[in-house]
């Protein structure tokens, strides 16, 4: 599952982190983009940000 992919990405961070996994249809992790580092309690984020880091992984496939 993706959450078990993602835990060893995620778990040691001492801020907060924003990304975005790519799954296929079947929940399995294709994917790991880091969007934004932040600090103990947030990290800013847009969506221009999620949305091209998205549309790259899919344009990379085609």
């Amino acid at each position: 599952m993706a959450a078990t992919a993602l835990a060893p990405l995620i778990a040691d961070q001492v801020v907060e982190v924003f990304g975005v996994a790519c799954l296929s249809a079947r929940f399995r992790l294709l994917a790991w983009h880091l969007v934004s580092r932040g600090t103990r309690s947030s990290t800013p984020v847009s969506l221009p940000d999620v949305f091209v880091r998205r549309v790259s992984h899919q344009a990379r496939r085609a």
